[in-house]
């Protein structure tokens, strides 16, 4: 959740919102949403009455959530994930927390503003386009759709193992849109040179850009 972190430190705005990447999420949900938090709500979250997932699926993440549910001493509910309607206060709360490991959800009940949650429906379409291509033994490259755009893996597998399943993973990169992301040329490099961002600004970015690379911000005195 290193993402929505990094979003919020710069969102603007009375209300904010946040929503999930996985094209699950309709943002036709969100007046509803906002018309419940006017009426006397400081946070007001989606759930998703009626779940298409599988069997199994649903009872992994029921115990899940019960699992960290009994860690946290926070109830949680399995319908309920993080598209919802936030008060300004709340994420400034969110915000000023000083933990390094983040998990939103149970961040927001912590703050102890007044919550609720509101049926609401999701998107049910085909299921996402994914294509692979073999470049030669134990190496190829998978892609699939996302939200943001089209995410492509590279991977090479070890050698000497009797079957892919079982094979270990030797060497792996995102080439987009991560790869892209970063490139002297690419989206990170073009905000930089555009003289906006300070240093602090630049390592929010970067964490929303892809909050799994490693990196460093370094001020040679240019923007």
């Amino acid at each position: 959740h290193y993402a929505i972190s990094a979003g919020l430190r710069l969102a603007r705005g009375t209300w904010i919102v946040v929503m999930d990447c996985d094209l699950q999420d309709q943002p036709e949900e969100i007046p509803k949403m906002l018309e419940a938090a006017l009426s006397g709500h400081d946070v007001v979250l989606g759930r998703r009455a009626i779940r298409r997932d599988s069997l199994a699926k649903r009872m992994s993440s029921k115990i899940f959530y019960g699992v960290l549910g009994y860690l946290t001493g926070v109830p949680q509910d399995p319908a309920v994930a993080n598209f919802g309607v936030y008060h300004r206060k709340v994420i400034d709360a969110v915000n000023s927390m000083p933990e390094t490991i983040r998990y939103f959800p149970t961040m927001v009940r912590w703050t102890g503003f007044r919550a609720t949650s509101i049926d609401i429906a999701i998107a049910v379409g085909t299921p996402l386009a994914c294509e692979s291509l073999a470049l030669g033994p134990g190496e190829g490259i998978a892609a699939t759709e996302m939200s943001r755009g089209l995410l492509v893996h590279w991977v090479r597998l070890e050698p000497g193992a009797r079957s892919a399943d079982t094979a270990r993973v030797a060497q792996f990169r995102v080439l987009a849109p991560t790869e892209w992301n970063f490139h002297p040329h690419g989206t990170l490099a073009r905000a930089l040179a555009g003289g906006r961002l300070d240093a602090a600004q630049a390592r929010l970015a970067a964490l929303a850009l892809d909050p799994c690379i490693e990196f460093r911000v370094r001020e040679d005195g240019h923007a």
